[in-house]
């Protein structure tokens, strides 16, 4: 599944390995606002270890929180997942 349809769902079922056990972990797609937009990311309910956190933020070209600890896909950061809305300029029109 790629970034786009993973936001478009808005969850993935994945598998993690935690403590050299296999698990199946569904992380959901959350939306944070920030001062320069939404800022969305993947977390789960469960902890996940980093060294995973880092596989799936590079498999799903998204980022993944667990706990406190945010991972970014390589050469990526926050403003990369910053969805930035513009309001359409207000056009006045004189009527005669």
């Amino acid at each position: 599944m790629n970034k786009d349809e993973v936001l478009r769902k808005g969850y993935i079922i994945t598998k993690v390995t935690v403590s050299g056990v296999r698990q199946t972990h569904r992380l959901n797609v959350v939306k944070e606002k920030s001062g320069a937009g939404n800022f969305y990311y993947l977390t789960g309910r469960f902890t996940i270890p980093q060294n995973e956190m880092l596989r799936l933020a590079e498999e799903f070209g998204l980022p993944v929180k667990s706990r406190d600890v945010i991972v970014f896909p390589k050469g990526k950061s926050k403003k990369d997942f910053v969805e930035v809305t513009f309001e359409p300029d207000t056009i006045e029109a004189e009527f005669e």
